[in-house]
């Protein structure tokens, strides 16, 4: 999305699928190693700055070695490094005592002095990664962003069934994925035709959650789609009569914002989501149905009952939330902010 955003502005060379492959033949590890020392060295294939063009690259890799690496040849270079980042580390937010505390004094303290320019989601990633950033380093920040494109003339002429939708995990710890099945089950009680369609997961998960599906009785009315191509998301989410998005409070969801919201709000049928991190800092009650991610459950169902009971009034706030969408997290409203530090990084002395 970024590189789309900014070939409209900036001459652009995408080089990493050009000089780097992977053989899945050696051990991960060394894979990774020998795909982590071909990413760094690609920056060779920069040219150089000068005084009349600063060359930016941009990385689409949180590997601290392949920064590194990249950072050496580009100085060589005068070339200057920009990371975009939606979340806190892996390594953070796996919460493990040992591996976060030798994360942050042995690759934290160091690796993001490497950048000279961020794009952070959130506030709260704002707050945690300028700790660590060298004093000159630029920081944008650039939300959620969504190809609206996609979405447009998207709505099936034949559609059988009454679903309601959901993509992403299917952790319940990141995105509430028991709560909505248990929902689910009381709301398919109430409205006899309605089913549930969920895309996303490998196969264990999926194995697992349609084992307890069929526990709870309702197996036949949840479709597990698995990981979907990304032309076939646009569909699901239009032809779905509401879309639900049941994040529990975590620090995950303090710090970033889901992407899976912003194409549900471009598909403009209404949407449930919890009240946590940023989300109530861009969209109103009139524009999506908040539920508290203290109750999730239960608020779900109410709210679902209140969604079926009242749909026309439900798919204003469906279009509404697809304006506030538009407004905040298209191609139109953020490329500006993209270009905004990129041209800081081209013409200003840091």
């Amino acid at each position: 999305m970024i590189i789309k955003m900014v070939a409209g502005s900036f001459q652009t060379i995408i080089i990493d699928k050009l000089f780097i492959t992977q053989e899945r033949r050696i051990k991960k590890i060394l894979s990774s190693l020998r795909f982590s020392f071909q990413l760094g060295l690609s920056a060779s294939y920069v040219p150089n700055s000068d005084n009349r063009n600063q060359n930016i690259i941009i990385l689409f890799t949180v590997d601290a070695l392949t920064a590194l690496l990249v950072k050496l040849i580009s100085s060589i270079k005068k070339n200057k490094i920009v990371i975009e980042r939606n979340e806190f580390p892996a390594a953070i937010l796996n919460n493990k005592p040992f591996g976060s505390c030798f994360y942050k004094y042995f690759v934290l303290s160091w690796q993001y002095k490497l950048y000279d320019g961020l794009f952070l989601m959130t506030d709260e990633l704002i707050n945690f990664y300028k700790k660590y950033t060298k004093r000159k380093c630029i920081i944008q920040k650039l939300p959620m962003t969504v190809d609206f494109s996609r979405f447009d003339n998207k709505n099936g002429s034949c559609l059988k069934d009454r679903y309601i939708a959901y993509t992403g995990s299917l952790s319940n710890k990141k995105d509430g994925i028991i709560y909505l099945i248990r929902a689910f089950k009381k709301i398919s009680e109430q409205i006899q035709d309605v089913k549930l369609k969920i895309a996303g997961g490998n196969e264990e998960e999926i194995n697992r959650l349609r084992k307890y599906s069929e526990e709870l009785g309702v197996g036949n009315r949840i479709d597990f789609l698995g990981l979907i191509s990304r032309d076939s998301i646009p569909y699901l989410l239009q032809n779905s009569m509401v879309l639900v998005l049941p994040r529990p409070g975590s620090s995950q969801a303090r710090g970033g914002f889901p992407t899976k919201l912003g194409e549900y709000l471009a598909s403009s049928k209404p949407v449930i989501v919890t009240k946590v991190g940023e989300i109530p800092f861009y969209l109103g009650d009139n524009e999506v149905f908040f539920i508290s991610a203290d109750n999730i459950e239960e608020e779900l169902v109410s709210t679902l009952t209140m969604v079926f009971d009242s749909y026309d009034y439900a798919l204003k706030i469906g279009r509404r939330g697809r304006q506030k969408a538009l407004k905040y997290f298209s191609l139109e409203a953020n490329t500006d902010k993209i270009a905004k530090l990129l041209n800081k990084l081209a013409y200003e002395d840091i």
